[in-house]
């Protein structure tokens, strides 16, 4: 039985049967069913059964198709010197002193280009579609990455993080400008490295730059506590309740040491959140409070953020996610659908493309990941969604289509 029925546009050119799919922004289960993909890469029917027409069918049985993964918030450039440190998050990602800033400079361009490439296709092979990068160094940083993703079918957001920082360095507002807009026009927006680096003048002039030029703005905070009492010592207010006043982002990377008054304000404001608990945990800033997040009406989405800490893997991140809520929650952790969801319907939310990717329907891209629903953790599953989530590999991945053709694997 099909779920939807529309006329035939002549541009239909391969039916998938046989499959399991999780379709629908609700990640329903079919267990059984077909997709047709138009000549344009979109997917132009979803239905139950076994299609009437055939004769460009291609027999999916043992398959499972969900969305493609997207990854909210990346720094794939310092994947060129992976594990070069274990420290906390001032001393490892400080925009100015930090390891991370010190070994960039250091790197050759080839090197960062390099192993840029081989990161994305990591992500590939991971089911991972889409991407967005907090890409350091200003516009020239942006063009590396752009010019390392040349021929790559994989989708990429390019936030450019300016090399200006007018709180911690003597410069000028009008110096801090004219690298905000370079910055913009080598990118798709701008991720700030974090408040403490900018003072409230500048964050306000950066938000109106962003408004003109109508690209937008991410920031990162809430993830240090130091950084965050900080905040309250010198602005009477914390850094997620700050950058709201001041910025304005429609993004916000971590919020792990945030208030429920800050929270409440940036669902207010439809600020998306973006949370990477690998990393958090790993620099010792701490987990986020997922749930209340998930109570007050917020809709997280995940990223799995510096390649030197943690590999690129929505897999991973699902995996240290549930098990992380459940030690923090007990009982109560945040359901195995919630977490799918933030690495695909909300993810795409977040990342303004909700109307085209996120989920399998009708009208949007057919960017699907297929997975080997023959291995014994799917086929003996009586939860496939908590199957992907607790259980979901690299090693499950049969194929990735992006836009209607595959990327990675054969079908």
């Amino acid at each position: 039985m099909r779920l939807t029925r529309r006329p035939f546009d002549g541009r239909r050119i391969r039916i998938l049967y046989g499959l399991k799919m999780l379709v629908g922004k609700e990640l329903r289960l079919i267990e059984e069913g077909y997709i047709t993909i138009s000549r344009d890469g979109y997917v132009a029917e979803i239905g139950e059964g076994v299609p009437a027409l055939r004769s460009k069918a291609v027999n999916c049985r043992g398959l499972l198709a969900i969305p493609t993964f997207l990854n909210a918030h990346t720094h794939v450039a310092d994947s060129a010197f992976r594990d070069a440190t274990f420290s906390n998050v001032e001393n490892t990602v400080h925009p100015i002193y930090g390891i991370k800033a010190r070994l960039l400079k250091e790197t050759s361009a080839t090197v960062l280009r390099t192993a840029i490439s081989d990161t994305v296709a990591e992500m590939l092979r991971n089911g991972i579609s889409m991407f967005a990068d907090c890409r350091e160094g200003g516009g020239e940083g942006a063009l590396l990455l752009r010019r390392a993703l040349k021929n790559n079918r994989v989708r990429c957001v390019i936030l450019s993080q300016p090399n200006v920082y007018d709180a911690v360095e003597a410069c000028s507002l009008d110096k801090l400008k004219n690298e905000v807009i370079q910055a913009l026009h080598c990118a798709d927006g701008l991720c700030l490295s974090g408040p403490a680096e900018y003072t409230d003048e500048a964050l306000e002039a950066i938000r109106l730059l962003c408004s003109e030029l109508g690209k937008p703005v991410a920031i990162h905070a809430g993830e240090s506590k130091e950084a965050n009492m900080l905040s309250y010592e010198k602005h009477g207010v914390g850094e997620v309740e700050r950058v709201l006043n001041k910025l304005k982002p429609s993004m916000i990377i971590h919020a792990v040491n945030v208030s429920e008054k800050e929270l409440r304000l940036a669902r207010e404001a439809a600020a998306s959140i973006v949370l990477c608990p690998r990393s958090n945990v790993k620099l010792g800033a701490g987990f986020p409070d997922v749930k209340l997040m998930l109570r007050i009406g917020i809709k997280p989405a995940l990223g799995t953020d510096n390649v030197m800490l943690c590999e690129p893997s929505m897999f991973k991140e699902m995996q240290f996610l549930i098990n992380a809520s459940r030690m923090r929650y007990g009982y109560e952790a945040v359901e195995p659908r919630e977490i799918l969801k933030m690495c695909t319907v909300y993810a795409a939310e977040a990342l303004n493309t909700a109307d085209k990717l996120g989920s399998i329907e009708e009208g949007k891209k057919a960017d699907i990941l297929f997975l080997d629903a023959s291995l014994p953790k799917y086929r003996f599953s009586r939860d496939l969604v908590r199957a992907v989530v607790e259980r979901g590999s690299e090693s499950d991945v049969r194929c990735v289509m992006i836009g209607g053709k595959v990327a990675y694997g054969r079908l």
